[in-house]
């Protein structure tokens, strides 16, 4: 069988980086790991579990109209989010977490004690704060390139289809913030969730 162009060059990159050469940056970007993409899916399911919870919560205590919404509307997009990483994980037969992750759970714990504007400024700060991680990570499994974990397809695929969802619940979250009076560089505020 006849190997591609593609196969052929990975090929020869990696005899290259066993005897000491340094591959060039564009071929991580193009043949990363299954193992990345997999952390990536299994930390974004438990985000998307947390800031469902910390969507109700702040349906809940939130004072602020601007916290409410952003809660109400985080809950029902993660909750869509959520059902499209569990397919794409299925896929892949790719075991997803059931419950947040210890440090978001603390967070969770800890801002459910907050009442008032303490709460709204304390969601609004971590809500931006998560957000940008995840557009970071996000874009970084968006844009690999067409070879890098070819089983994990799904996952990417879930990625790119949800960039611009986490990228617009950013920038509410900023407006959000900037409502609030939250101190979005998080002084004076918990650890965030992410």
């Amino acid at each position: 069988m006849p190997k591609s162009h593609a196969t052929k060059l990975a090929l020869k990159l990696v005899l290259l980086a066993t005897l000491g050469f340094v591959a060039p940056s564009w071929f991580t970007t193009a043949f990363a790991q299954p193992d990345s993409v997999a952390i990536f899916a299994q930390k974004t399911e438990s985000i998307l579990i947390t800031e469902q919870k910390l969507g109700q919560l702040a349906l809940q205590k939130g004072t602020s109209l601007a916290v409410k919404n952003y809660g109400a509307m985080i809950a029902k997009q993660d909750g869509a989010m959520e059902r499209s990483l569990k397919g794409a994980a299925q896929t892949v037969q790719l075991v997803l977490p059931t419950t947040s992750d210890a440090e978001e759970q603390r967070f969770y714990n800890h801002l459910s004690q907050l009442t008032g504007a303490a709460f709204d400024r304390a969601y609004a700060t971590n809500m931006v704060q998560v957000q940008q991680s995840q557009v970071a990570d996000f874009r970084t499994i968006a844009g690999l390139g067409p070879f890098a974990a070819i089983n994990m397809a799904p996952i990417k695929n879930f990625a790119v289809d949800n960039l611009a969802v986490i990228e617009a619940q950013l920038q509410q979250a900023r407006q959000m913030a900037e409502t609030v009076g939250a101190n979005e560089a998080g002084a004076n505020s918990v650890a965030p969730v992410n």
